[in-house]
């Protein structure tokens, strides 16, 4: 589905679906292992309502510094709009979020325009996809501070462990819905009640792991 999504986009076609059957849908995740590390932070650290995040890859140098090779904020920017391994995309990588607007600002509106006039899909191409470009410029993930995650077609914050996020994005960028076939419990089934669990609860517990974050 993605790499339909892709060729319209890059093309300004309509997105062509033939012989996708979303209710054979696999999650490409099933069956894999994704340790993360968490930082629980105190809301009042923050000193806003509001934040945008994003996250980088670095490798270190000779030279003794470190140097970015990849980022991400928003699900889906990369694969969408920039072509696997291109030149694009490196230098994508490379960039900061607060270069997005003039760098790939009119790149993202003229993609969006060419993928929805192809589909029908709005009675003013231009307009939505200078909409969508602010949307996506800059590529960071926007959360209110204290309030429920959620990614999804109403409402934008953070986003929540099981957010079907891809077909959020999919769906935004040719302004249809579209359905991946996923459903939320196919990534729910081993999620834990709350998160993340690993922080110390008890008194003995964290006399035996001095050296873990709360």
């Amino acid at each position: 589905m993605l790499g339909a999504i892709r060729k319209a986009v890059a093309s300004g076609a309509a997105v062509d679906l033939t012989g996708w059957n979303k209710d054979k849908a696999v999650n490409a995740f099933a069956n894999t292992t994704v340790s993360s590390i968490v930082l629980e932070v105190p809301d009042g650290a923050f000193g806003a309502t509001t934040i945008g995040f994003w996250g980088v890859t670095a490798l270190a140098t000779d030279a003794g510094g470190w140097r970015q090779i990849n980022r991400a904020g928003q699900p889906m920017i990369q694969p969408i709009f920039n072509p696997d391994d291109g030149e694009r995309s490196s230098a994508y990588n490379t960039t900061q979020p607060r270069e997005d607007r003039a760098n790939y600002g009119p790149l993202v509106s003229k993609l969006v325009a060419g993928v929805v006039a192809a589909m029908g899909t709005s009675a003013d191409p231009k307009a939505y996809g200078e909409l969508v470009a602010a949307l996506c410029c800059p590529d960071i993930l926007r959360y209110e501070v204290g309030t429920p995650a959620v990614f999804g077609f109403a409402k934008r914050n953070g986003r929540a462990l099981a957010d079907n996020a891809p077909e959020v994005m999919f769906s935004i960028v040719v302004n249809a819905a579209l359905s991946d076939g996923l459903r939320r419990g196919t990534a729910t089934g081993t999620l834990r009640p709350d998160f993340p669990m690993s922080r110390c609860r008890y008194p003995q517990e964290r006399e035996a792991n001095p050296n873990r974050l709360e």
